[in-house]
């Protein structure tokens, strides 16, 4: 090995070195972008309706919810950061958002107004100059001259200009509704002066029934990370989370205790989930099958096509109720605490 280094011309061994250094301080043996989201699972919600909108709408109000999401980066620099995106989408649409903060924001990097000055200059100059001639006969060279001068005036004049631009901006969040105005989106983007790492909070406002009690969101986060390679760079998912959100009215013991039974249902399902797939990983022949529990895309069907029978109603509440006292005895269901909720959001 070192007879053949040293046989190599050293030109060529100079370039191998180089190649070598650019390609260990290469960026795509950096370690990759991971992000751990946490969602809060119960909001608790104000009634924020104003006397002058119970008179136009005496069957309506308007309940306030602020969520909390925190952002933990696990492995990366801070700076890989791109974006960061949440949504709170009301599934079954009994919900309709009539406000939300923060809102669409822009940031400069600059403290201030740009200063810009303008000067324009006008010259103006007149020369005259008088000469003679010279002759050149046959014989010796005479010349003669005139009597010659030079005249010269030079005027200028200046005006200078001040005047103050506006320092650019970026975008650095962006938010709005959709699905018909049944849920919003919130977008941040990094900057120099925001941080998208740490704790956020969103705020929604929802036009309910006035007998409205609780309810659910789906509320999802995402951060994405930007992918440089040699071939150009991509906006890449490093990090998730979606879950439903129980909703109740501040005060309402019921309504409360129905949310907190949505999450243990919720909790129940994903370790019921956990334990199948490793069931399954290990080839055990597992009889348990909770489907009901796990198919929770199947649930989100709008009230209206639901034509449930009191008594059907009645036993979803009961066990909503019995799966909060009696957590032990009884297995939590998520159909019966998604009816629990559904009763109690005034439809």
């Amino acid at each position: 090995m070192v007879a053949f280094s040293t046989a190599l011309p050293s030109r060529l061994t100079t370039f191998c070195l180089l190649a070598f250094t650019t390609t260990s301080a290469s960026p795509l043996l950096a370690a990759p972008c991971q992000v751990l989201i946490d969602i809060g699972p119960t909001v608790e919600c104000r009634d924020v309706t104003t006397p002058e909108f119970s008179q136009t709408h005496p069957a309506e109000k308007i309940v306030e919810a602020t969520f909390r999401m925190s952002v933990l980066l696990e492995t990366g620099r801070a700076e890989e950061l791109e974006e960061l995106r949440a949504t709170v989408l009301s599934t079954e649409r009994r919900m309709r958002v009539v406000d939300f903060q923060p809102r669409t924001a822009l940031a400069s990097e600059l403290a201030g107004d740009i200063e810009v000055c303008a000067t324009n200059d006008k010259t103006q100059s007149v020369n005259v100059t008088l000469g003679g001639n010279v002759s050149s006969p046959d014989g010796p060279i005479k010349a003669q001259l005139s009597p010659g001068g030079g005249i010269g005036q030079t005027q200028a004049h200046g005006n200078k200009e001040t005047f103050r631009r506006l320092a650019p901006k970026q975008l650095v969040l962006a938010s709005g509704t959709t699905d018909a105005e049944h849920g919003v989106f919130f977008k941040w983007r990094r900057s120099s002066q925001v941080a998208l790492e740490g704790s956020r909070e969103v705020t929604v406002r929802f036009l309910v029934p006035r007998g409205w009690r609780g309810d659910w969101v789906e509320l999802g986060c995402e951060s994405w990370t930007v992918h440089r390679n040699y071939l150009g760079e991509k906006l890449e998912l490093c990090g998730s989370a979606q879950t439903l959100v129980g909703l109740y009215l501040s005060g309402d013991a019921d309504a409360e205790q129905a949310a907190n039974a949505l999450v243990r249902a919720r909790v129940y399902a994903a370790s019921e989930e956990a334990r199948l797939q490793e069931a399954r990983k290990n080839g055990s022949n597992s009889r348990a099958n909770p489907a009901d529990l796990l198919n929770i895309g199947s649930l989100f069907k709008p009230a209206s096509h639901r034509k449930e029978q009191p008594a059907t109603r009645e036993l979803a509440t009961n066990g909503a109720r019995a799966s909060h006292g009696r957590m032990d005895s009884i297995r939590p269901n998520v159909p019966a605490a998604l009816d629990a909720m559904r009763e109690l959001s005034g439809w």
